[in-house]
C-alpha cells in the first residue's frame, strides 16, 4: 500500500485502486505505444481527480473539527474522520467531494477544447481527467448506499427510515447493473451487483464491512 501526506491528510492507496482503475480505462491489455499511453494518462487522472474529490470531503470534515485520513480504493475513496457530525454537516460534507470534482472534470474539458498543439499525452490526460471526474462525480451522486448520494439519502432521511435508504439502494444498483450489462459493461455490472448485496445485507438488519472497506 503506497501512503503519503498531502495538504496535512495523511493519505493510502490500496492495490484495488490501481486494479479498478485498468479495468475502467478500457485499455487493460495494451499493446501499443498509443494504447499504453493513453492507459497511464488515464490512471494518473483517475488517481488526481479522485484524491481531489475526497480532499473536498476531508478539508469540510477538518473544517467541523475532525482529523481526516483518505484511502484510495477500488471504487474511488474515503475520508475518514475521527469523528461524527451532524446530520446536515454529513449532507454537506458527502456533497463537497463530487461536486468539487465535477467542477474541476468541466473545467479539463474547457481546457481540451482550447488546446491547440498539445502532446498526445496531454491531450489522453484531460480527454480522461474530464471523464473521469464529470461521469464518476454524477455516478456518485446517485442514491445508492455507500455512494456520496447515498449517504445524503441516508442522513436526509434520518436514523428512522434508515431501511428506505436501502431498498433506494438495491432498486438503482439493480436497474443501473442492468443497463449496464445491455451495454456490454460487464465490470461495471459486477460492481454496481456488489452494490446491491451490500444494500440488501443492510436492509436486512446485517452490517458487512462493505466494498469500499478492504482488508
Amino acid at each position: 500500500m503506497i501512503r503519503f501526506s498531502l495538504f496535512g491528510f495523511p493519505i493510502a492507496i490500496h492495490w484495488m485502486f490501481w486494479v479498478t482503475a485498468v479495468f475502467l480505462s478500457g485499455k487493460p491489455l495494451a499493446k501499443s505505444p498509443e494504447d499504453f499511453q493513453y492507459l497511464l494518462a488515464f490512471v494518473l487522472a483517475a488517481l488526481i481527480s479522485i484524491i481531489i474529490h475526497e480532499l473536498g470531503h476531508a478539508f469540510l470534515q477538518r473544517r467541523y473539527g475532525g482529523r481526516v485520513q483518505i484511502m484510495l480504493v477500488a471504487l474511488g475513496g474515503l475520508a475518514i474522520s475521527d469523528r461524527g457530525f451532524s446530520r446536515p454537516q454529513h449532507i454537506k460534507i458527502s456533497l463537497a467531494g463530487p461536486v468539487i470534482q465535477i467542477l474541476l472534470g468541466l473545467l479539463a474539458w474547457k481546457l481540451l477544447k482550447m488546446s491547440s498543439g498539445d502532446s498526445q499525452f496531454v491531450v489522453d490526460f484531460l480527454k480522461a481527467f474530464a471523464w473521469v471526474s464529470i461521469v464518476w462525480g454524477v455516478f456518485n451522486l446517485f442514491p445508492i448506499y455507500p455512494m456520496d448520494g447515498g449517504k445524503v439519502l441516508l442522513h436526509f432521511l434520518g436514523p428512522r427510515m434508515e431501511k428506505v435508504t436501502y431498498l433506494v439502494g438495491i432498486i438503482g444498483a439493480a436497474v443501473l447493473a442492468l443497463w449496464m450489462l445491455s451495454r456490454g459493461s460487464t465490470f461495471t455490472t459486477l460492481l454496481l451487483g456488489m452494490m446491491a448485496y451490500e444494500n440488501f445485507q443492510r436492509y436486512r438488519g446485517d452490517r458487512p464491512a462493505g466494498m469500499l472497506y478492504p482488508n
